[in-house]
Order: structure tokens, then C-alpha cells, then sequence
């Protein structure tokens, strides 16, 4: 009996709930798809503190919003009254998102403007904040970047032209579709089940399709030797080994995005460990386990199939 436990003080035995607190961060996990909300909350509450303590920061943010607004507020007049002038903001090249011409057509165009605007201040917000730590002011500039697509004028139906024009044109047929499929989606998710369309991609049939063979197994992975294409081969040997998270298939996708298929192709002997789904009754397989069990047993075997070889 530890002392101090509320065995001592009220001498009953008080039921542990840590099979309670599991569900609670396993249903936690499902939610926030395995993401951490202390991690996530750590790197915005040490940037938000850094930028308040900040006010060279601040100032030099004012002033780049009160430049950027003032040019808003002159370009606007003509852009309302449809005479052409440059854009106080321009849009990269290879933008995309808004590639259609409707977008530069008024008012539109000047909601993009906006958009611009806050999207620019706001990623410079996360730069260079004295005091922040540079892995979280990725982290920061990373979250901001997805924040700011999120709401873009692209996803809000009112301020989206091609969403107007084609909801007019099929009186709203679309939207319909749209509900339909987000709740199929949230209805996928929260039974596990895989997005809609995955069943057309078969691993070996339509990705993983470099030929190899698994020449070695055991009870954490598998490992593939894949054929070679030409004629005379490297002396060194590649051993991929994929990330837990991911599967081996990552790097060989289609022929035309396939890592594994390009070194083959230019003289490499290549092998890829597979790692096996964990369940419950690998709760026990520490570190060490992969280390041994996995690693070194993969360069074991590469070692007896192509003896003497340094290996990359």
C-alpha cells in the first residue's frame, strides 16, 4: 500500500477507471485522427504568448495590413466600375484554386482580394516571432496554412461563383449531391470503413505492381526483393525500410509516381521491409523488437542472399 493513496486516508479500496480513461483517449484518437490536442494546443499557446510579448512583431504587422489595405481600398473603385488595373495582390502561376475566369469578374474578384490579404498577414503572423521555437513555428505556419484553406472563399457556397452558377443551373440539385455525399463520408468514418472508390485500387493490380516476391517472414514483417530490369546491376543493394504508419506501397503507387520502379530501372537491387498490422496480441513488441526482429534480421538476409555487400 502506497503512502498518501486514499486506501490510507479512508481505508477503502477505491476501483481503478483507467480502462475508462483508454476509451475516452481511444474514441479521443478516432476523432482527432490520431492527432495529439495537447501537442497541437502547446505549439498555438507558445506562439500566441511570444507574439503578445512581441510588439516590434505587432507593429511591423500593423504596418504591413495598413499598406496592404490602403492599396485595397484605391484598386476597388475601378475594379467595381470594370476598368482594368493591376491587382494590388497577384496569384501565383500555378494557382488552381482560383483558376476559373469567373473568379476575376467583380465582386468576385475582390473577395479574392481579401482573401489574399489575410492569407498573407496572417502566414506572416507565424514567421520569425521572437521567442517561438522553430519546430512549433512550423507546426504554427503549418496548422495556419491548413486553417486558412479550410475557409477560403473557394468553400463558402455564397462567395463561390461557380458554385452559384451551377446551383442556379440545376436549382440546387448540387448542394443535394454535396449533403449526400458528406454524410456517406461521416457515415464511413465513423464505422471504419474506407472512402468511397477505394475498392478500385487492389494492392498488385492497380498500385504495388513492380514485380517482386517476398523472400523472408517472420511475426513483424515481410521482406520483398523486387526483380531487376537491367541487364547489369549495382554492386550496392538498397533496403527500404517504410514507416510504421505507412505501407510499403507508399513508394510504389502507380509506374508513373513509383520510387521502387525507378531504381530498378536504373541498375539498383532493391528491398522493401513490410511491417504487419499490429493488434492486441502485439502489445508486448517493444522498440528493440523492430530493431532486431526487423531491421537486422532484413539485412541478415540480404546479407546471405548477396554476400560481402555493403548495403544502403
Amino acid at each position: 500500500m502506497e503512502k498518501g493513496s486514499l486506501k490510507d486516508y479512508a481505508g477503502l479500496d477505491v476501483p481503478s477507471f483507467r480502462t475508462f480513461d483508454r476509451m475516452l483517449r481511444a474514441i479521443q484518437a478516432r476523432v482527432t485522427q490520431g492527432l495529439s490536442p495537447v501537442a497541437i494546443s502547446d505549439a498555438w499557446t507558445e506562439w500566441a504568448v511570444n507574439l503578445a510579448a512581441a510588439p516590434g512583431k505587432q507593429l511591423a504587422l500593423g504596418l504591413h495590413a495598413s499598406v496592404a489595405l490602403a492599396r485595397f481600398w484605391l484598386w476597388l473603385p475601378t475594379a467595381a466600375a470594370g476598368r482594368p488595373r493591376e491587382a494590388p495582390l497577384q496569384l501565383p502561376a500555378d494557382d488552381k484554386q482560383f483558376g476559373e475566369a469567373a473568379w476575376f469578374e467583380w465582386p468576385f474578384n475582390a473577395i479574392v482580394q481579401v482573401h489574399l490579404i489575410f492569407e498573407a498577414l496572417w502566414l506572416e503572423a507565424t514567421r520569425e516571432v521572437p521567442g517561438l521555437m522553430r519546430h512549433h513555428e512550423a507546426e504554427v505556419g503549418f496548422m495556419m496554412r491548413q486553417l486558412i484553406d479550410v475557409f477560403a472563399p473557394t468553400n463558402v457556397p455564397w462567395l463561390n461563383p461557380v458554385i452559384l452558377r451551377r446551383t442556379a443551373r440545376e436549382g440546387g440539385l448540387n448542394l443535394v449531391r454535396g449533403i449526400t455525399n458528406w454524410l456517406e463520408d461521416l457515415d464511413r468514418l465513423l464505422a471504419g470503413k474506407p472512402p468511397v472508390g477505394a475498392e478500385a485500387f487492389q494492392v498488385g493490380r492497380d498500385v504495388a505492381v513492380t514485380p517482386g516476391k517476398v523472400i523472408y517472414r517472420n511475426d513483424l514483417m515481410e521482406l520483398i526483393q523486387y526483380e531487376r530490369r537491367t541487364e547489369l546491376v549495382r554492386p550496392e543493394p538498397v533496403l527500404i525500410v517504410s514507416a510504421w504508419i505507412m505501407k510499403y506501397y507508399i513508394l510504389d503507387l502507380t509506374p508513373e509516381s513509383s520510387l521502387v520502379r525507378w531504381l530498378v530501372e536504373h541498375g539498383h537491387t532493391v528491398f522493401m521491409v513490410s511491417w504487419k498490422n499490429p493488434d492486441g496480441r502485439d502489445r508486448d513488441v517493444s522498440l528493440d523488437d523492430y530493431r532486431r526482429r526487423g531491421v537486422m534480421a532484413a539485412l541478415d538476409i540480404i546479407s546471405t542472399v548477396m554476400p560481402e555487400r555493403k548495403v544502403h
